[in-house]
């Protein structure tokens, strides 16, 4: 795009998903989705998974987002500057440094085995129906 004079700037906004209704506006929209979704897995995947799993990360999804921030503000002045200014930056990443930066830089350099293990840690006590029976045969 640069050939034609045309410069393109990235805008990466993070933990926004109230702000936008992204990721389901309304907890009842979230439990209808998840109602279908659920409906429509086949048997053997949910005698797998488990209900109790499901629902536990239907839930974690529901709490992540309440913890979204609900102003726009920020997404629309980093729009703002990047239309107007007359050397906008490259990239705009938008966010609370903990939730939204800090992940999205670390992990880029990150190798995917450690990246992986950051976020088995992170939902290691929600664990499917299948991985239960197996770890409990395995300590007998």
């Amino acid at each position: 795009m640069h050939q034609w004079g045309v410069k393109v700037c990235l805008i990466q906004p993070g933990w926004y998903a109230r702000a936008t209704n992204i990721a389901f506006g309304v907890e009842d929209t979230l439990k209808r989705i998840a109602e279908d979704v659920w409906a429509g897995m086949e048997d053997a995947t949910k005698r797998h998974y488990g209900r109790e799993y499901f629902d536990a990360h239907v839930d974690l999804l529901g709490q992540s987002r309440e913890k979204t921030s609900d102003n726009s503000s920020p997404v629309i002045c980093a729009m703002s500057e990047a239309i107007l200014a007359k050397h906008p930056k490259h990239r705009y990443l938008i966010g609370e440094f903990f939730n939204t930066i800090l992940p999205c830089y670390a992990f880029r350099f990150l190798p995917s085995w450690m990246t992986d293990y950051v976020f088995i840690l992170a939902l290691s006590s929600l664990l499917p129906k299948a991985a239960i029976l197996n770890k409990n045969r395995a300590g007998k």
